[in-house]
């Protein structure tokens, strides 16, 4: 699976690529705040984007808006345990929410769920 990162958190970036590459998944870009996540998402082919919800220069969730009508699957990786958010993220189509910090197993399992949908 082509997977592209979007995560401001440099460790968390990596500890995710870590983890990708283990599973035998493809890293096809990473993006770091807002504006370089609208680039990547309109010119990189993916299969799945793990998506910090709270990045530098906007929000995950409208990072999710741009690309509604695709057929771009999303997990959620964040920290913030807000059932509005949560909501929000399953209303806009999110095929799993991944909450940090999170261990390889969660990680695996909704790759794993989103993958077998």
């Amino acid at each position: 699976m082509r997977i592209l990162i979007v995560e401001d958190n440099s460790y968390a970036r990596l500890t995710l690529k870590v983890a990708i590459e283990k599973m035998g998944h493809t890293i096809v870009g990473e993006a770091c705040d807002f504006g370089e996540a609208i680039e990547k998402v309109n010119n990189i082919e993916y299969d799945l984007m793990l998506l910090d919800i709270l990045i530098p220069g906007g929000n995950g969730l409208d990072v999710i808006r741009h690309i509604t009508g695709t057929n771009k699957k999303v997990i959620a990786i964040t920290a913030v345990y807000q059932d509005e958010i949560d909501k929000e993220l399953m209303r806009l189509g999110v095929k799993g929410i991944v909450r940090k910090p999170f261990s390889y197993d969660d990680l695996k399992d909704a790759i794993k769920k989103c993958c077998d949908e």
